[in-house]
């Protein structure tokens, strides 16, 4: 569901034309819109994991597996809002807004802002590593909205 606004550039590099596709691929949870985006040998950092670079994802396929999973199980009731995407060469970051619960009243919704830093070689992302100001409020806030989901509550219908 892409519900906010994502900042399109008109006299953007190739690289910023490829993070908003990006973008948008991920707010409207698109795997077929993303995976193309990608280098085969391309790293993901994800924003959770220990260590200095969280949980990495090595290669195509390890990413569309983590993505496929994510979108499915941990947050298929999120979207993306405000992106703003800058850069210079082959480096761009896209900031926005996680919208967490878009299926849910517009009150019951969690907002959180975070941030993607893309690594771009010979036309595909060979790194994207994430950021997000996650708080205990975010995970209580994933954690409700997946027992809401559990238990079958038809979340469509009760949006505002």
């Amino acid at each position: 569901m892409l519900k906010g606004k994502i900042t399109f550039n008109s006299n953007a590099t190739d690289g910023h034309r490829m993070v908003e596709q990006m973008v948008h691929g991920y707010a409207t949870q698109d795997l077929d819109a993303i995976l193309p985006l990608f280098d085969d040998n391309a790293v993901y950092r994800d924003m959770s994991g220990s260590g200095e670079f969280g949980n990495t994802k090595h290669g195509i396929e390890a990413i569309k597996s983590h993505f496929a999973f994510y979108f499915k199980y941990l947050m298929p009731s999120h979207s993306y809002d405000d992106a703003v995407i800058v850069g210079e060469g082959n480096r761009v970051c896209a900031s926005w807004t996680l919208v967490l619960g878009t299926s849910l009243k517009k009150s019951s919704q969690h907002r959180v802002r975070g941030c993607d830093f893309f690594v771009i070689k010979d036309g595909k992302v060979v790194e994207k590593c994430a950021f997000l100001k996650f708080s205990f409020k975010t995970y209580l806030a994933i954690a409700r909205i997946k027992i809401m989901e559990s238990f079958g509550f038809n979340l469509l219908a009760i949006q505002t």
